[in-house]
């Protein structure tokens, strides 16, 4: 089980010289224990030159990940039994794959939210729809957050993931003194402005905050807030276990799903509108606005049913 020679571009690939690489196998080049690497080389010895192909996790000498495509292929010379192993570095191809399957699951998402906007009755329902599309959208989790009346902290409106729980234990706040490094939401809320950070910089967050996303396995935030003109109704944050997820497109596409959300908060409140002055039509008919007492129309039907109803009793009437 060890390799007896290799090309340039496989030093180049393993970061090991020609002589190095004659040196180790197959276990020191993969994630494969002995017993794995050994049984996938009998399959491979008994393929024999029809071959097998497969994609593997790899790592170099410097222990960097390397995710390779490979065939392999048995023979035998001169009474010993080899195997030829062509490999290939597909990183970028499966950097691109993700790329764009975090592209669809984002797609998805921002459409489930503008159905959302569409059936929602209401803001604690639009937010939980909201919560729910992201992670349908492949994020791990996601919560919105909205202002304490008469606090500069914040309470939890609606969240979606395996951490719903411990989302209200945070100690998140919209006030100016929060807005250290670390609360991605307090920034976001005052700034009104997006805030990303990265799997490296999550230790600038708050205790609480780094532990969270930790045991949420997040390895990447987001913080947006929900804005129409200079009103801001919250705080939607969402984490994700892929380090680079917030790319340059998910941000774009994040962005104009707050401004939908947004949208749809300003058509639940114009809805709200309506339905209470149907509700006050009535009312406003046979009352006074200013006063609420009865307005001339009501005592004159009063009026007129009592002078019919002293008509027929023959009775008297003041």
């Amino acid at each position: 089980m060890r390799f007896v020679d290799a090309n340039r571009l496989a030093e180049r690939l393993s970061g090991y010289s020609r002589a190095e690489i004659g040196g180790i196998g197959p276990v020191e080049l993969t994630n494969l224990s002995p017993e794995a690497s050994r049984a996938f080389c009998d399959l491979v010895l008994e393929a024999g030159g029809r071959g097998l192909r497969n994609e593997a996790i790899g790592r170099t000498r410097d222990g960097d990940r390397a995710v390779i495509e490979a065939m392999h292929a048995a023979f035998e010379f001169e009474g010993a039994r080899y195997i030829v192993s062509t490999v290939r570095d597909i990183r970028e191809r499966k950097a691109q794959e993700e790329t764009s399957s975090r592209l669809r699951n984002m797609y998805v998402a921002l459409s489930s939210t503008n159905e959302a906007i569409l059936h929602a009755r209401s803001a604690q329902d639009l937010f939980q729809r909201v919560c729910t599309a992201a992670t349908s959208g492949g994020f791990v989790g996601a919560a919105v957050f909205v202002p304490r009346e008469g606090e500069d902290r914040a309470t939890v409106a609606a969240s979606s993931g395996p951490f719903q729980g411990m989302v209200g234990s945070l100690d998140v706040g919209f006030g100016a003194h929060r807005t250290g490094p670390g609360n991605l939401v307090a920034r976001a809320w005052l700034q009104r402005r997006p805030q990303f950070r990265r799997a490296g910089e999550l230790e600038h967050l708050p205790p609480d905050s780094r532990e969270f996303a930790r045991r949420a396995g997040g390895a990447a935030l987001a913080a947006l807030p929900i804005c129409s003109g200079e009103h801001c109704a919250g705080v939607l944050a969402i984490a994700s276990t892929a380090p680079e997820a917030f790319d340059d497109e998910v941000r774009s596409l994040l962005t104009r799903m707050c401004e939908n959300i947004a949208y749809g908060l300003t058509n639940l409140a114009m809805l709200e509108e309506r339905e209470k002055a149907v509700a006050r039509a009535p009312l406003l008919a046979s009352h006074d606005g200013l006063t609420g007492l009865p307005n001339r129309s009501l005592i004159r039907g009063l009026l007129v049913r009592a002078l019919h109803a002293a008509r027929r009793q023959r009775a008297r009437l003041a």
